[in-house]
């Protein structure tokens, strides 16, 4: 009775989506920082969440550790995004565990549980696969690439040189990571 509520008041398979992405990308000034959720208020549209500000994400800060997780400092070790959302117990400004309270509370629901590892497993094969990732990041790069001359002259850093290569790794290993740590 209360996940079919809960159906009706969240768009389950947008946070369904919104949850493997944060994830997947290892965002690490998330899910206590930067999320959002809308709605229309003309009418009973469910809640959606809104994706923005994934800089922390993607290995760029520390590839080798966010291919795997985060430091958990009240365990002293690296915990797994799955083990960081559904964790009740943290200090951690990027993880008020009031943020995580509806994920872990829909992870009780056997069909939402479900729908979320088939999911997560869909794109894993699809959307997050080595390939269509290099993609995604190739393609957008081109998008940018001619205005990286003026970014480099206005903010002094060449971003492109490190980063760019760090993305790459991260897309063609990170898919095998999570699908270990979730199945």
């Amino acid at each position: 009775a209360n996940y079919e509520k809960a159906k009706k008041l969240l768009d389950i398979p947008s946070y369904i989506d919104y949850y493997i992405l944060e994830t997947y990308i290892v965002n690490g000034d998330w899910p206590g920082n930067n999320y959002a959720c809308w709605h229309s208020r003309s009418d009973d549209t469910p809640w959606r969440y809104l994706l923005f500000d994934c800089d922390f994400g993607f290995g760029i800060w520390d590839l080798e550790q966010k291919l795997i997780g985060f430091w958990n400092e009240e365990e002293k070790r690296i915990q797994t995004m799955f083990e960081w959302c559904l964790s009740d117990n943290s200090s951690n400004y990027a993880h008020d565990t009031e943020t995580t309270a509806m994920l872990r509370s829909l992870m009780k629901n056997s069909e939402f549980r479900r729908d979320y590892m088939n999911v997560t497993a869909d794109r894993l094969n699809t959307t997050f696969s080595p390939a269509n990732v290099t993609k995604v990041i190739d393609s957008v790069y081109a998008l940018i690439s001619s205005e990286m001359p003026k970014h480099i002259e206005r903010w002094g850093y060449n971003w492109q040189d490190d980063n760019l290569s760090k993305m790459r790794e991260f897309g063609e290993r990170r898919g095998a990571i999570m699908r270990q740590q979730t199945e």
